[in-house]
């Protein structure tokens, strides 16, 4: 499969009025779409979600997009199939879904903390990649500790995949190179 494949797949774009990312999801929960122009995206099905950690990367806290990496905030994929910079969401961080619920209680309290809670909402951005990260179907999710990225372990699910990028929430902190 190559990226034109993988795009053709999806069929049409799912547009949503809203003000916000997170109102563009809601909008699906048995709700009409809004005819005003707003969000569009796509959905991934089938995705492998995996964790990744920067201290084990030849970056030391740059993405491959010479971003600073941001822990929950960017994500690793693979550049033939997305852009740098493409906004997604992914339930498996996000503290309101079904997926998060699922996950080791070491993960959750991990991601729970003061100190992550107000990136607990399941946006990012693709500003990564990674040798073992090849085709459409698998992401890699950012987490600063190993070994609670080793609980998080392969996670299986929706991607949604956004058509144009955010201010916010998804604004990345610049002082937040991870060391």
């Amino acid at each position: 499969m190559d990226r034109r494949d993988f795009l053709a797949g999806f069929g049409s774009l799912i547009c949503i009025a809203a003000a916000k990312p997170s109102e563009a999801l809601g909008v699906l929960g048995g709700k009409t779409p809004g005819t005003t122009p707003g969000f569009s995206y796509r959905v991934v099905d089938g995705v492998k979600f995996t964790a990744y950690t920067i201290d084990c990367g030849p970056g030391r806290g740059y993405t491959a997009s010479g971003r600073p990496y941001s822990e929950l905030r960017t994500y690793a994929a693979d550049p033939d199939f997305y852009d740098m910079g493409t906004t997604i969401y992914n339930p498996w961080t996000d503290t309101e879904s079904g997926q998060f619920r699922e996950l080791p209680p070491v993960v959750k309290e991990y991601i729970l903390s003061e100190k992550r809670r107000h990136k607990a909402d399941g946006f990012g951005k693709i500003l990564d990649t990674g040798s073992a990260i090849k085709g459409p179907r698998i992401v890699d999710v950012p987490i600063n500790d190993r070994t609670v990225a080793l609980h998080f372990g392969k996670r299986h699910g929706p991607l949604y995949v956004f058509d144009r990028p955010f201010i916010t929430p998804l604004e990345l902190d610049e002082t937040e190179v991870y060391s």
